[in-house]
């Protein structure tokens, strides 16, 4: 009867230990799981033991928050300065209505300004001289049209500040006011019509506006 009990108790202090050494190896093993780095994961998001692991929903919100901040920054950043301008002021012009009715495969833009600065992605670029023209009115002196089977341009001569600053061509591009595009053609390559690509024509014209930053 006495030996029935040493074996039981024997059998109870076994099943007891057994239980606290499992019991600590789940511990173990969750305290390793949760300190894995994500660069011991394999393609499919397992660790080396081929259990899977959840992401962490907080690193992912920030990531995304990040993102959006970037997104939220572009939109603020500058694409280009240029001066504003009011279409019917030029397109109610006799001579630029004449031009335009004889080459109608150019189609006019709704909204027409002249380029001081290009910034987009550069780095090289200096805005901040333009920071405080920005809203100034002025005053554009035109000169001469330029027209080919893609676009119709004016060629500006110079630009007069209300502070009688005075701006003249630049030195990379002629300045110049896009007017119409043959559909497809990028407004950049207006210009070329007032550098060899198409026919110059004297034409003079004043015309007002305002300096404009122009946002992506």
């Amino acid at each position: 009867m006495q030996a029935h009990d040493n074996t039981s108790n024997d059998l109870t202090n076994k099943d007891l230990t057994n239980a606290i050494n499992e019991l600590t190896n789940r511990v173990d093993k969750l305290h390793l799981q949760q300190h894995i780095t994500f660069d011991e994961r394999d393609a499919h998001g397992h660790t080396c033991d081929n259990k899977p692991i959840e992401t962490n929903r907080n690193t992912t919100a920030c990531k995304k928050s990040d993102t959006l901040s970037k997104k939220e920054q572009r939109k603020r950043a500058t694409l280009y300065w240029g001066i504003e301008l009011q279409p019917e002021d030029i397109f109610e012009n006799e001579i630029i209505k004449s031009v335009l009715e004889t080459n109608k495969e150019l189609i006019p833009l709704k909204r027409i300004h002249s380029t001081l600065l290009f910034v987009g992605k550069r780095n090289d670029v200096r805005e901040e001289v333009f920071y405080p023209l920005e809203n100034k009115t002025c005053t554009l002196t035109i000169n001469a049209y330029g027209i080919s089977c893609n676009a119709l341009s004016l060629r500006v001569s110079s630009i007069v500040y209300d502070n009688e600053l005075i701006m003249h061509s630049y030195p990379n591009k002629q300045q110049h006011i896009t007017l119409a595009l043959k559909p497809g053609v990028p407004a950049k390559d207006s210009v070329l019509t007032l550098v060899g690509e198409g026919d110059v024509i004297d034409f003079n014209l004043i015309v007002r506006g305002h300096v404009k930053r122009y946002m992506y």
